[in-house]
């Protein structure tokens, strides 16, 4: 059995604010060896509670320079850790052993789900790859934020070393002209721009399917309503 060990949550969200868009020179760079991204998630996690090497009594994350391989070479150990560990009041489904023991089959697959991820994938393929629509996707926001950022009326609510890709929140700073916002934006055929509930304003959601004339035509009926509500 894998030893308790105090995890400090706030600890690892501040180090993952810190380190997202950057990369800590204390850890080895695995992107040319096939990906770094389980290496960045045991780094957050070894911030919130010291855990990062595999061994029975800590863990399976990578250690040090000396003791390192490409993501998921260590999915083993993972599995292992899954695996049998299943505590008494562990509900059937929530059992990775339950899964284990069916070959995954112990609940019918969601199979239109799998049907529409196999589209999306291999429309992404057709586009060009992830790292074509990282490059389509921060376009799309450079075109968003930058109006953002010089408009007199409208503003971004979030700090810019946070801002997403695909969320882009914002403010006039009044409820009503925010409401009217809304309301003209819908009747011009742009669709769900009003802000969650417990934040309100406004949030453009421009996933991958949005393509950048969407985000351009959306700047273009912003300014035009800036100037018309000046």
């Amino acid at each position: 059995m894998l030893a308790t060990k105090e995890y400090e949550r706030t600890r690892a969200l501040l180090y993952a604010r810190r380190w997202a868009f950057a990369r800590n020179p204390q850890y080895y760079n695995f992107d040319m060896l096939g990906g770094d991204c389980t290496n960045f998630a045991s780094q957050c996690l070894f911030a919130g509670c010291g855990v990062m090497n595999f061994t029975p009594d800590l863990g399976w994350f990578y250690e040090n320079l000396n003791n390192r391989a490409p993501a998921w070479t260590g999915v083993e150990f993972f599995y292992n850790f899954l695996i049998g560990n299943a505590m008494d009041i562990t509900p059937t489904m929530l059992n990775y052993q339950t899964h284990a023991d069916n070959g995954s089959m112990y609940n019918t697959p969601n199979c239109f789900n799998i049907y529409v991820c196999g589209k999306v994938f291999k429309w992404l393929k057709k586009m060009g790859g992830l790292e074509v629509m990282k490059q389509r996707n921060e376009e799309k926001a450079k075109i968003l934020y930058d109006f953002l950022d010089e408009s007199k009326m409208f503003k971004g609510t979030v700090r810019k070393e946070d801002r997403s890709l695909m969320n882009v929140p914002f403010v006039t700073g009044d409820k009503e002209l925010d409401a009217k916002f809304v309301k003209e934006a819908k009747a011009a055929g742009f669709e769900n721009l009003k802000g969650h509930r417990s934040v309100g304003g406004m949030r453009a959601s421009i996933y991958n399917a949005m393509p950048i004339e969407g985000v351009e035509k959306l700047v273009e009926f912003m300014k035009k309503f800036e100037k018309e509500n000046a």
